[in-house]
């Protein structure tokens, strides 16, 4: 049951510049995720959805409005504030899965339990079984087919147990899972 807010936004605006001209892709946003909640994005391509994503993550500053994480006013947050939330708190499954390519499956998965001073665990075992990654485990990420690379990706997303999730192109998510006979994402990252 959700409970406290994990993400607020407030009167959101986002602008990017464009020579001499500004496109507005987010005008007074406002929304509330509580802990414990799902939600879905959906829009036309190019309708902010992805930029709110990188706004909620500090990839991407806002021109205006509040940002508040996990009870946190992020306005004054410097670069070492943001890399504590993220290496803590948020786990992220990238549109184009930003896989590291000198590593293998391991290491990448492992890459954020580095990151947190975690070891590789029963969740992580857990979760290489379950999205079907256990004999790819020593192979280069490289040399991976595109469902293979996404499944690493939310793999690692997943692997430090995050308060919060944000994936970019849930539907493709949806439909990789839903091809390998599972019901929904949320298989892959039971409640605890």
């Amino acid at each position: 049951m959700p409970d406290s807010e994990l993400v607020s936004l407030r009167s959101v605006s986002k602008q990017f510049v464009d020579g001499n001209e500004v496109h507005t892709v987010l005008r007074d946003c406002e929304l509330v995720m509580a802990t414990g909640s799902s939600i879905a994005l959906m829009g036309a391509s190019g309708s902010g959805k992805s930029t709110l994503m990188n706004i909620i993550a500090g990839f991407e500053p806002l021109n205006s409005g509040d940002l508040i994480l996990d009870g946190q006013e992020t306005s004054q947050w410097r670069d070492s504030d943001w890399s504590e939330f993220r290496i803590h708190t948020l786990g992220v499954v990238f549109q184009q899965f930003n896989l590291l390519t000198p590593l293998n499956v391991r290491q990448n998965i492992a890459f954020p339990l580095s990151l947190a001073q975690k070891q590789w665990n029963g969740w992580c075992d857990y979760l290489v079984d379950t999205l079907g990654l256990s004999g790819l485990l020593d192979r280069h990420v490289a040399a991976l087919s595109g469902g293979q690379q996404q499944r690493v990706a939310i793999a690692r997303a997943l692997a430090s147990e995050p308060k919060l999730l944000l994936a970019d192109e849930q539907r493709v998510i949806w439909m990789s899972n839903r091809q390998r006979g599972d019901a929904a994402f949320g298989r892959y990252y039971p409640a605890r």
